[in-house]
């Protein structure tokens, strides 16, 4: 990892309400023991290794869907200190907590559409109810267009995340890529106060990746 970090995606759950073959997170690989939800230590944790981090993300599974959601949501900025608190979902509980998701500087909601994968729901409508939900904030939701690949088809080139400055704490570890901890190997360091060095020893794992090119 050599580019600078400018984001940190906090993970707070590994439960998710949708089912896609090739999550890029890496949760259709992980089995139901290994699911969790963090509690408010582990983010005050977080806090004291990432505090002032220009963009932290909350990340999932589908974040949305932790218990505490709702309640941490109006934390989330303060508590790490950072210049923008942003958020990425799948968008299945806009329409259920709207008022939750306006504590956000930018939302990345993925488009999920039948073309996906068999069995896949739409979600444009719950997209579109929370854009008009706020209107006077039109930049809140940015709609991401994912095409689901099978791993089987994808190369070994690295994407625009292995050198976007986005870095993943997920389960205690820090993955030198935004979407790292997906790969699910030995590509991680323990961080410390010196994590910005401890960082740079490690590289994405490009060629195991979900969003290899």
């Amino acid at each position: 990892m050599q580019v600078p970090v400018n984001i940190v995606q906090i993970f707070i759950t590994t439960h998710c309400n949708m089912r896609c073959p090739d999550c890029s997170c890496g949760m259709q690989v992980m089995t139901k023991k290994d699911k969790y939800f963090v509690d408010w230590d582990y983010l005050v944790n977080a806090a004291k290794l990432f505090y002032g981090v220009d963009t932290i993300s909350i990340m999932g599974g589908e974040p949305s869907m932790h218990p505490k959601f709702t309640e941490w949501s109006p934390k989330f900025k303060e508590l790490f200190g950072c210049r923008f608190l942003t958020l990425e979902s799948n968008g299945t509980l806009f329409d259920k907590i709207p008022d939750s998701f306006g504590h956000y500087d930018k939302i990345f909601a993925t488009h999920y559409h039948k073309d996906m994968f068999e069995g896949c729901p739409e979600n444009i409508d719950k997209i579109n109810y929370l854009k008009a939900y706020y209107p006077d904030r039109p930049n809140l939701v940015w709609v991401n267009e994912i095409t689901h690949v099978p791993r089987t088809n994808r190369g070994t080139n690295p994407c625009f995340r292995a050198t976007s400055g986005g870095i993943a704490y997920e389960g205690g570890k820090l993955y030198p890529c935004a979407v790292g901890s997906g790969v699910r190997t030995n590509n991680f360091i323990i961080p410390t106060t010196n994590w910005r060095e401890e960082i740079k020893t490690v590289y994405p794992k490009c060629s195991d990746c979900y969003f290899a090119i």
